[in-house]
């Protein structure tokens, strides 16, 4: 992905478009963790950005994340907070205007009595 700059140009690599997508979605209250492959991961680590897929379009990018969430949360809400965030965290750190973020809910965490 290109970020413009005024003085130059900037490439932002993909790995780390996911990466920043990642993060975005990980610190959404409810989100219990991105899902890659039916695991679940519930901190930063380099699979976590397998649950992140970059499109590249004519007119810019889409995002699509993988999380599971909390039971009990609204999952619309969840939802729209991660695309919030994520398009947040991808204009402010990388300068990258996401033209989509899709949230995909593919799993649900049930807290178990030991927690």
């Amino acid at each position: 992905m290109d970020a413009r700059a005024g003085a130059g140009h900037i490439s932002v690599h993909d790995d780390v478009v996911m990466s920043l997508a990642a993060w975005a979605a990980l610190q959404v209250p409810g989100v219990a963790g991105l899902v890659v492959r039916s695991a679940v991961w519930r901190q930063m680590a380099a699979a976590a950005v397998h649950a992140v897929h970059v499109e590249h379009q004519p007119a810019g990018i889409a995002v699509e994340v993988s999380v599971a969430v909390d039971y009990g949360q609204s999952i619309p809400a969840v939802a729209e907070a991660v695309g919030q965030a994520v398009r947040q965290t991808l204009r402010t750190l990388a300068g990258i205007e996401a033209l989509r973020v899709r949230t995909h809910v593919v799993g649900l965490r049930v807290a178990s009595s030991g927690e």
